[in-house]
């Protein structure tokens, strides 16, 4: 489980980059201190990332309703046109629409 750096963890890593500072020599100052600000950034996007909520999939409750009224709605003239025009095929035509559409909303 990761846990947002207390100053004990961001005191051992300043520890671990000075003495990495130490034996490299100056010449890799600048790498060392890369090296130790990617770290710090890395737990700190990973803390983040755990408290971030999930984004809820799918529409919501009031959402559902509202496509389940426009069904009832529009479908009543749909299935007329449906009948009137093609009969049996257009009237299942026209069901397997609305069913369709109510199907992919409930994913």
């Amino acid at each position: 489980m990761t846990h947002l750096p207390t100053t004990d963890d961001v005191a051992y890593e300043l520890k671990a980059a000075l003495k990495t500072r130490e034996e490299l020599g100056a010449d890799y100052d600048d790498h060392v201190l890369q090296a130790f600000a990617e770290t710090l950034t890395r737990q700190l996007r990973r803390e983040a990332a755990r408290q971030r909520p999930a984004k809820p999939r799918g529409l919501g409750s009031g959402q559902r309703t509202t496509v389940a009224i426009m069904t009832l709605i529009m479908g009543v003239p749909m299935v007329a046109f449906g009948v009137g025009f093609g009969q049996l095929p257009g009237l299942e035509l026209v069901v397997a629409l609305l069913l369709g559409i109510n199907l992919a909303v409930r994913l």
